[in-house]
């Protein structure tokens, strides 16, 4: 058995077109990252095609400096701090990532050194909205995150301007530990957008930041719809404050619902095109909510399985 056990899960996630779905398969069939490599031939050629097969069996070409990459960075935690790899199948991965039918196959984490276990993950609520958020939303987005944080709730959310900002700074005014957790679209060396690197770093000291992207990879658009299906799935509900029909804060919602938690929204005025997101989830049956207690009433029935809750 490697002393370091992630090396399984990289070697399964750098194949080329594996994909996060047929891995989850894999390992669940054969009961982790490490019995997949170690499967017979045999078995591989008839379950993955000969093609895969011969991928899976022949380490990329920049198989070595993916490795030293992640090496490097576990090794490179600021003082107070602590950087981790959780692969898929161990005692710290979420428990409630199996929900997803592609979850990733290993998170990168980055916490404080004397923050709680990796293996505890607290019971959260998303609360997402518009990057071009109104000063109302973002003041709003504050203090219901700040009223959550010191209610015992963990805020998630994406680290993006607007919503996401306020959110993570006001659960940062609470003293709860692990008062916040960011999804991150990048890798957990990078920052996206740059403004908020000082906000990354409160954020891994009070709360914890998480990425399913390796060390050294930056930002892509399409990193972003999958970010937001962690960001459901690590969370009890997921809180709209305020998007337009295009927001990607609406995936985070549709995300929610299709892993059974709950979605709110926060009503706005009709004449606002920020209202407009919000409103089309309640027509679609998302609880319509105007105080953070009514957040918290809303998942206090929830089942204490999903979302991590103790």
């Amino acid at each position: 058995m490697s002393t370091e056990p992630w090396l399984a899960a990289l070697r399964l996630d750098a194949t080329p077109g594996l994909g996060l779905r047929r891995c989850q398969v894999l390992t669940q069939a054969l009961g982790g990252c490490q019995e997949v490599l170690d499967a017979p031939d045999g078995l591989l050629r008839d379950v993955l095609g000969v093609r895969l097969w011969s991928l899976l069996r022949t380490a990329p070409p920049d198989w070595a400096s993916r490795v030293q990459q992640v090496r490097a960075w576990l090794r490179a935690a600021p003082k107070g701090l602590r950087h981790a790899v959780l692969p898929w199948g161990t005692p710290a991965y979420p428990q409630v990532l199996y929900d997803l039918p592609d979850p990733p196959l290993l998170l990168f984490v980055a916490d404080a050194a004397s923050g709680l276990d990796h293996g505890h993950w607290p019971k959260a609520v998303a609360v997402v909205g518009s990057r071009a958020a109104t000063p109302q939303g973002v003041a709003l987005a504050h203090a219901w995150a700040q009223h959550l944080a010191d209610s015992g709730w963990c805020v998630i959310s994406g680290l993006a301007h607007g919503i996401d900002a306020a959110a993570h700074r006001g659960a940062l005014c609470s003293e709860q530990a692990l008062c916040t957790l960011a999804v991150m679209g990048t890798g957990p060396d990078r920052v996206y957008p740059s403004a908020h690197a000082e906000l990354k770093r409160s954020i891994a000291r009070h709360g914890r930041c998480v990425t399913e992207h390796v060390p050294g990879v930056g930002a892509r658009p399409w990193h972003f719809p999958r970010r937001n299906r962690l960001l459901a799935a690590l969370s009890l509900g997921v809180v709209v404050v305020e998007a337009d029909v295009a927001s990607g804060s609406l995936i985070s919602a549709q995300c929610g619902r299709a892993l059974g938690r709950v979605v709110m929204a926060v009503p706005g005025p009709v004449s606002s095109p920020l209202s407009r997101g919000c409103h089309a989830l309640l027509r679609q049956g998302a609880l319509l909510v105007e105080h953070p207690d009514e957040v918290i009433a809303a998942l206090t029935h929830f089942p204490a399985s999903v979302g991590g809750a103790k």
